[in-house]
């Protein structure tokens, strides 16, 4: 029996040794990670290690999505799960369900994540398995921070933490500390650094290099993008935490680690001035990539080398290297990064202002993204689409246009609450995402504005976000005005001789009661002045009294009135129209008062924040 024992230990030390080697070469290798996670699983259900096979086999799931089998990896998990709910035992059941959660993880799938991952805590709370019911909270941390729910994250992964702790798991505590400086630096709330240094600490203490970058990767970032403007200090400690993440990802040949380092590295470097280093940088790497013969790494520090030269200036060279990229993905065949760079060529060809073949190149990336059933690729696709669509002056074809316009409502109630913090935030979304254009901020800070006190705040405070003078900001706040007075409505009935309908007959159009459907009228944009111009729209809300009961009846409503109503929407397109328009109302606000701000306000937002 003690030799039994004794070699059921050597064979879980072995095949623990083989995981850790799999989990840094399957980076470089995705074939070679998938034959040794194999070989341990193998190893494992021979040795009666249940829980070390399907660790094992998670690791088999881990190296088929690598290689860019996605759906197979599903596939994969689904058959397992119904496999173990056949055998009708409980252990595997939670198993199964355990890496379903982990899959859906790496697919953005968040609702599934937690919900697999619930199922698995039951089961394996019922069966007495402390460290895989730790396990399972872990994966549901990590589900709520993909769904942007940190602080319910931070909350779950400290259970977690009591629990390996509980068991003297220094594997488990490792990754919990870590998802609650995770969940921490998402939800910009709490102190990042204490969790970070624990993390850090524990996996050095663990000889867990690849997670040893990831915590230098996230020191550098901390402390290049910290509150306020970065110190000199703060920048030479975060260039070398990158440079020495990066050393630490290379070491084990993770090139997709090695690309996270890059894009901060990159990014501290022109913080610091020396964007020549960091374009000098990448091409080096992909000098000694392309005599290495190495397409795959060439291919994974793609979407980061390409990120770093579009910022640094040298769009022609990011261009190219994105193309080149993309050539290699598509001869190697892995149909995710395939997506991936076609993401990155679609924002170089963005910025060089080429918006129909960026729109061309993000919309397969999004085909692919849904092919795989990646919705965290889906939601970087949606993303860099709706940047293009704001670009090509159509943000109301923005996939991400309601979010944005919820931004945009997050802007103008800072500025009502003279709320600097929340002003930059709502900004700083705003400018990540766009989806929204000068004519969105007029219909929501044009009310505001008007107010001095609130005029001065807001020039002040955009002043302070742009890094400009007071005149600069004043120049942009008096841009945002005039965009901003870019609509107005016109209540047709209820007041002295209608606005529009006076309008026409002061221009010598006069219409009878049956041709006067219009009941209001909005105008968004510059009318024109002989040639059409872009985002001027027209809307009326238009009514047919002349209607008869048995017309009502029928369902029979054409009056010719409907129609030249229609047509009579138009003038408030053209300029000379719109002008007489504009006089009217002023006219009778002033002499009359007849005509109070109110209803047309009220209808303007009712009728364009539809959308």
């Amino acid at each position: 029996m003690v030799q039994q024992k004794d070699v059921q230990g050597s064979v879980q030390a072995e095949a623990q040794r083989m995981m850790d080697e799999m989990r840094n070469v399957t980076e470089t290798d995705p074939q070679r990670g998938l034959e040794m996670a194999l070989e341990c699983k193998k190893m494992l259900e021979e040795a009666g290690d249940v829980d070390g096979a399907e660790d094992a086999f998670r690791l088999v799931l881990s190296a088929t999505i690598t290689g860019g089998d996605i759906e197979e990896a599903v596939e994969m998990a689904w058959d397992r799960l119904d496999a173990a709910q056949k055998s009708g035992n409980a252990h595997l059941e939670a198993h199964a369900h355990s890496s379903l959660s982990e899959v859906f993880l790496v697919l953005g799938d968040a609702p599934q994540v937690i919900e697999q991952g619930e199922i698995a805590r039951k089961i394996f709370d019922s069966l007495g398995k402390k460290k895989w019911v730790a396990k399972s909270l872990a994966n549901i941390a990590m589900g709520y921070l993909q769904g942007q729910e940190c602080h319910k994250g931070e909350q779950i992964a400290r259970q977690a933490l009591k629990a390996y702790q509980e068991i003297g798991d220094k594997e488990g505590e490792a990754t919990s500390y870590h998802i609650v400086h995770s969940s921490r630096s998402m939800g910009a709330k709490g102190d990042v650094m204490e969790p970070l240094e624990k993390a850090l600490a524990l996996y050095r203490e663990l000889g867990w290099t690849r997670h040893e970058g990831i915590m230098l990767y996230n020191l550098a970032e901390i402390k290049r993008s910290g509150m306020g403007e970065a110190s000199n200090q703060d920048l030479a400690l975060a260039q070398r935490s990158a440079e020495e993440a990066m050393e630490r990802w290379r070491s084990v040949g993770n090139y997709k680690g090695e690309a996270n380092a890059i894009h901060s590295l990159g990014k501290v470097l022109k913080q610091r001035g020396l964007e020549a280093d960091g374009v000098r940088m990448i091409q080096d790497r992909y000098d000694e990539l392309r005599s290495a013969g190495d397409k795959r790494g060439q291919m994974l520090i793609a979407w980061s080398s390409i990120e770093i030269m579009l910022m640094c200036g040298t769009v022609a060279q990011a261009l190219a290297l994105a193309e080149q990229c993309l050539a290699i993905t598509r001869s190697i065949g892995d149909r995710h990064e395939e997506a991936v760079i076609l993401d990155q060529v679609a924002k170089v060809r963005t910025n060089r202002g080429e918006l129909d073949d960026a729109l061309q190149c993000a919309q397969e990336a999004l085909a692919i993204f849904q092919e795989l059933g990646d919705k965290g690729g889906e939601t970087i696709a949606m993303k860099t689409l709706t940047v293009i669509y704001t670009a090509r002056n159509e943000p109301y074809k923005a996939p991400n246009r309601s979010e944005c316009l919820d931004h945009l409502g997050e802007l103008a109630m800072a500025v009502q609450k003279k709320d600097k913090a929340k002003f930059k935030y709502a900004l700083t979304r705003i400018q990540d995402g766009q989806g929204v254009d000068n004519q969105d901020f007029g219909a929501s800070l044009g009310p505001l504005l008007e107010d001095p006190e609130t005029y001065k705040w807001f020039t002040e405070a955009t002043a302070e976000f742009f890094g400009v003078s007071m005149e600069e900001a004043e120049d942009m706040s008096r841009g945002a005005v005039k965009a901003i007075q870019r609509a107005k409505c016109f209540d047709a009935r209820g007041f002295a001789g209608g606005t529009v309908y006076a309008a026409f007959r002061y221009g010598m159009m006069g219409y009878g009661p049956s041709f006067r459907p219009i009941q209001a009228l909005c105008r968004q944009g510059r009318p024109m002045e002989t040639e059409p111009v872009d985002g001027c729209y027209a809307l009326a809300v238009m009514k047919d009294d002349t209607l008869e009961e048995w017309e009502r009846s029928a369902l029979l409503q054409a009056h010719a009135g409907v129609l030249d109503g229609a047509l009579q929407v138009t003038s408030a397109l053209h300029q000379g129209q719109a002008e007489f328009q504009d006089q009217i109302v002023s006219e009778y606000r002033k002499s009359t008062g007849l005509l109070p701000d109110t209803p047309g306000d009220t209808l303007h937002r009712g009728l364009w924040d539809r959308d």
